[in-house]
């Protein structure tokens, strides 16, 4: 496995610093500049994981995207790697593809619906860039894994005991959990207790 980052000219050299001389071992491009409004910054974001251009640099045929909030509980596996997308089941969607902080993606099916469905670049994503990925792999015949598989590795809004990768589950307790984050708390440790016992 290969980590790309991807970063700002304002954060470049913090993350080299974090790296230190393992910074070689990383491929890092530099794709936004400056500190823009957080509208502004949200809009960068959505048109950098639609943009086909961002997929034509990277040399692999898998990549794990993952945001900056989440964490990563166990070793990965390579039989996470095998369909053409998937994220975090949505609670309010669950046999979508889903999103959210972390998601699996085939290299080469971002190209093909990003060419397709995005080929001008210059206009902006006009909504969330999980949901138009999500969207659009249903619209080109994608394959994702069915919600058992998906909830075992992502969670988010779907609380699942065990999973690889967790983001955010906290900041959606209300639609997991009408009692709220404490219940929530709660509940996921007693999980974790049956699945170490």
């Amino acid at each position: 496995m290969s980590v790309y980052i991807f970063c700002g000219d304002e954060n470049e050299g913090f993350i080299r610093t974090l790296l230190g001389d393992k910074a070689e071992h990383y491929t890092i491009i530099r794709a936004f500049t400056g500190n823009p409004a957080r509208e502004v910054a949200i809009q960068d974001y959505n048109n950098f994981y639609t943009d086909y251009r961002n997929y034509d640099r990277i040399d692999a045929e898998y990549i794990l995207t993952v945001q900056m909030d989440i964490f990563i509980r166990r070793k990965l596996e390579m039989a996470m790697f095998q369909t053409d997308y998937y994220g975090s089941p949505w609670a309010w969607k669950r046999d979508d593809p889903g999103g959210g902080g972390a998601t699996v993606r085939r290299v080469a099916k971002m190209q093909e619906i990003c060419r397709a469905y995005r080929p001008d670049p210059s206009i902006p994503c006009p909504i969330p860039e999980d949901g138009w990925v999500n969207e659009k792999i249903k619209e080109s015949g994608g394959i994702w894994p069915d919600l058992q598989l998906r909830a075992l590795v992502l969670m988010e809004t779907v609380l699942v005991p065990n999973p690889y990768i967790v983001h955010q589950t906290w900041s959606f307790t209300d639609a997991i959990i009408p009692d709220g984050r404490d219940k929530f708390l709660e509940l996921w440790r007693m999980l974790l207790t049956i699945q170490i016992e």
